[in-house]
């Protein structure tokens, strides 16, 4: 884990499990950080959102968050 000074781990906090929040809590891990999510709504967040398209950008990020991109 990467290092501010000589012994504190970088840490953040994301507010917000839109897929911006779920993107930046993900690239954050992938180099170091404890990153951690949070979301506040008291209800499941299925069947929010306008969807997704699979566009080259979404599959770019997709990668280097370390999704696997096997069942698109």
């Amino acid at each position: 884990m990467q290092t501010i000074g000589s012994h504190e781990p970088r840490r953040a906090l994301v507010i917000g499990a839109s897929m911006g929040g779920l993107f930046a809590t993900a690239l954050l891990q992938r180099v170091g950080w404890d990153a951690k999510v949070y979301e506040r709504t008291p209800v499941e967040l299925f069947g929010r959102g306008a969807g997704l398209s699979t566009q080259d950008e979404l599959l770019q990020v997709l990668e280097l968050s370390g999704a696997s991109l096997r069942d698109l």
